[in-house]
């Protein structure tokens, strides 16, 4: 009786927090593997700050997947595993999802999760359903013994709370916790909340900034008895590398899949709904043509595949389009499944839209994501409460009603902001200073929104100044990267605006304007949902295009002469073809005066299989634009010396996988007048050591990192790296690194065996895995105690028994 009713109430959980497993469910389909990053064991930093050091990276550098999140314990000693495990991460890194999709595998298929077989009963707490108590002063301890019971009315009401709570108590519970952070004020929550159960296993989620800043009672430090994990939810193929400061802000870097996990998550959307994955593929690409980030987003993915599986497809170019087709298609939705046939949906939608508008820009005014509805302020409320229910997200208290409502995503707020000051302006346009007002920056996220939703209004530039001076505020960690602009911001804005096309001869005056908020410093753009045409105006309007449209210098100088050349960094993060639109955007700046970086990690580091020759063949057409650095992997690199726009280049970051690539590089490297810096990633076991030939001494940096050394290539990692290098000292930089890869490794003697080399280099790094005995370390120390003319560092990597510790020439004082 009791499990029954907990598996009532659990459903009702998990279809409100993920339509999509609700929809696998309905269909009888069976659980799928969890489709989730892997989580980090977490150690919390000093209050206040969220960077990481390079020890710490290494130190839980461990990761964890969600099928082993109950079995995981990193004290290898301990002979138990932590009672208490604490997930925290980002505002949309999926903790709700997670949670939800633990009660979906409780419900169907416990052998997904390892471990949770063994527990007898489920207990899933939402802290955003609990009531506040009646002294809300007060820090009442919460008791999570006594929320249960007030989600089994029909057991207690059957066999009454003591006998209930007996039979509870003696169970072998998993307690599910969602948003720690949302705690309502008054209610304070610890280890005497978990009292009642004798055998309890606890999993609890909170935001990291919350549990960072705040000396709570569950903020637990990685021990025996607790593991505490980050889950990082964004798209960046190596996270502790994106800035963490920014983590916060910076909303499209957050709440998105990459690579095999955004595969996979599409995958099993076709599985389940029996679809074909090529042709939702195709359908992803031409929405991720200039909307990469936001379609990432697994709810996005969701509604764009219930649409695309009906014959509803999107097909916005812009934010506020694709928000504005899914409340069409979600209000579709309402119409055929929700609402009551007798009532007038259409007129339910406006309404209840409308107070959604209001109170989204009162939360958002408020820095809340929140809405508390008060039904003294909405007239209808009773009747508007499905719609209410279908499109936010609604938190039940334990009497069943509705707590609370929270948006699905950040951007739904961000939406229904927009849509009620488009509608506030519409009726007054003279409000734009109180809607808008420009000496606030927290309205800035909302800015490309409100220019999709207010560009065809009336008196649109009465409301453009305070949007331009919005653009314009706070050059925070969200706008800038080594404190050059971030330039996402200022293109979405100009390409909602639908005014970056050249009318006889000339741009709309907004395109100077949005210009002028941006510093002439070396421009970013991290992926990005934007239109090649307003990249494109942006840098024509300021560039060197005459008003006519052509260029003052267009020929094979390059950008020889005149003006100096505006600097802009393309910065991938995800994988290549996450991000389609790249080679239009390369394409719409081919004629401006741009120096261009393309600076594509993932593919340099082998992660990302895809070469970038096309986007560098899209740089090549008749124009000023040139090619000043680039970082990845291209097939053929004789391509970079077929035309004047790449030849000029001065920085490479290469993979290097064949001799043939190896081969072109080379002959670059002696035909160029400009590149002096080059850095090569080699896999040892895919190159002939033999065929590889000196690079030029031009090249006044060279950096060599060769990945997968072990005992059995030691010896040609030492071979590659004499022949690379050559018999003549580099002026500036000459630095070797071998690189740690899964699977290989060096040993102590291996180590010893290199700095015995003698290998020439101004800085040379080897690392090696630990444990490292005392007298291997004597050892290698004595030996580096010889080493002459070179920065050796033999770097001992660091695990959680083995804090990270270098090892370095240690000079006799004289």
């Amino acid at each position: 009786s009791i499990q029954q009713e907990l598996n009532t109430y659990h459903r009702r959980l998990r279809d409100t927090y993920r339509p999509d497993l609700k929809d696998e469910a309905d269909l009888g389909v069976l659980p799928g593997n969890p489709v989730f990053h892997d989580l980090e064991p977490h150690f919390f930093r000093p209050p206040g700050s969220l960077v990481l050091e390079p020890e710490d990276r290494e130190k839980h550098g461990r990761q964890v997947s969600v099928a082993d999140l109950l079995t995981t314990q990193l004290d290898e000693e301990a002979k138990d595993l932590p009672r208490r495990v604490l997930v925290v991460g980002r505002p949309e890194s999926g903790k709700t999802a997670l949670f939800a999709e633990l009660i979906h595998l409780w419900l169907h298929d416990k052998e997904k999760v390892r471990g949770m077989v063994e527990y007898e009963t489920l207990l899933a707490i939402q802290c955003l359903g609990i009531q506040p108590p009646p002294d809300a002063n007060g820090k009442t301890k919460l008791s999570l013994s006594d929320e249960a019971l007030k989600r089994l009315p029909a057991s207690c009401g059957k066999f009454g709370e003591e006998k209930v709570k007996c039979v509870m108590s003696e169970m072998k519970v998993l307690l599910l916790v969602d948003s720690l952070d949302e705690l309502p004020p008054g209610w304070a929550i610890g280890e005497t909340s978990f009292s009642p159960w004798t055998n309890v296993r606890v999993v609890a989620f909170s935001g990291l900034k919350f549990m960072q800043d705040h000396a709570h009672a569950m903020r637990y430090e990685c021990d025996r008895d607790h593991l505490v994990l980050r889950l990082w939810g964004g798209m960046a193929a190596i996270p502790v590398k994106t800035p963490r400061e920014a983590s916060e802000s910076i909303a499209e870097l957050s709440g998105g899949l990459s690579g095999p996990l955004f595969d996979a998550y599409c995958q099993r959307l076709c599985q389940v709904h029996g679809k074909e994955y090529a042709e939702f593929k195709k359908y992803l690409n031409r929405l991720m043509m200039t909307l990469s980030m936001e379609i990432r987003k697994p709810f996005n993915t969701y509604v764009a595949f219930s649409g695309w599986k009906v014959s509803s497809s999107f097909t916005a170019k812009t934010v506020s389009e694709f928000y504005l087709e899914w409340f069409a298609f979600w209000s579709r939705i309402y119409k055929t499944k929700v609402h009551k046939q007798n009532s007038d949906a259409t007129s339910i939608i406006k309404k209840s839209s409308d107070d959604i508008g209001k109170l989204a820009f009162t939360a958002f005014a408020d820095a809340q994501k929140k809405l508390l509805v008060k039904k003294d302020e909405l007239l209808d409320y009773e009747e508007k409460r499905a719609f209410f229910a279908h499109t936010l997200v609604p938190h039940y208290n334990s009497s069943g009603e509705v707590q609370t409502f929270t948006f699905r995503i950040a951007a739904h707020q961000l939406y229904f902001s927009a849509n009620y000051i488009s509608n506030q302006l519409k009726a007054d346009h003279t409000q734009a200073k109180h809607l808008l007002p420009p000496e606030q920056a927290m309205y800035r996220p909302m800015i490309p929104m409100v220019m999709g939703l207010t560009k065809d209004l009336q008196h649109f530039s009465e409301i453009e100044e305070n949007i331009v001076s919005l653009v314009d505020m706070g050059q925070g960690s969200d706008t800038t990267r080594f404190g050059d602009p971030i330039i996402n911001h200022v293109v979405q804005v100009l390409g909602e605006s639908g005014r970056y096309n050249r009318i006889e001869g000339k741009y709309d005056s907004i395109v100077n304007k949005l210009l002028g908020t941006l510093h002439e410093k070396n421009w970013y753009i991290l992926d990005g949902n934007m239109l090649p045409e307003a990249l494109k105006a942006l840098c024509e309007c300021g560039h060197g295009l005459t008003e006519s449209g052509d260029s003052a210098q267009e020929n094979e100088d390059g950008n020889s002469g005149g003006k100096n050349p505006q600097k802009l960094s393309f910065q991938i993060t995800g994988l290549l073809h996450e991000t389609p639109g790249l080679c239009k955007l390369v394409e719409a700046i081919s004629r401006c005066n741009i120096r261009v970086s393309l600076l594509l990690d993932a593919t340099y580091k082998g992660t990302d299989e895809q070469p970038v020759d096309a986007i560098v063949k899209a740089l090549q057409a008749k124009g000023r634009a040139s090619l000043g650095k680039l970082t990845g992997f291209l097939s053929d690199l004789s391509i970079l010396d077929s035309h004047p726009a790449t030849r000029r280049i001065y920085a490479l970051s290469l993979r290097i996988r064949e001799n043939k690539q190896y081969e072109a590089l080379h002959m670059l490297a002696k035909r160029s007048n400009k590149l002096t810096r080059i850095a090569l990633r080699i896999p040892i076991s895919e190159i002939k050591v033999k065929k590889l030939k000196e690079i030029p001494i031009c090249i006044s940096h060279l950096s060599v990192y060769i990945e997968g050394v072990s005992d059995e290539t030691l010896g040609m990692a030492i071979g590659a790296w004499r022949a690379i290098r050559g018999t003549t000292s580099r002026k500036e930089q000459e630095y070797l690194r071998f690189w740690a890869v899964k699977g290989k490794r060096l040993s102590a003697s291996d180590v010893i065996q290199v700095i015995e080399a003698d290998l020439p280099a101004k800085r040379i790094e080897v690392p090696l895995h630990q444990p490292v005995s005392d007298y291997d370390q004597i050892r290698i120390q004595e030996k580096l105690n010889t080493v002459k003319g070179v920065e050796f560092i033999v770097m001992l990597l660091g695990s959680r028994q083995h804090p990270r510790k270098d090892l370095t020439s240690l000079k006799k004082e004289v």
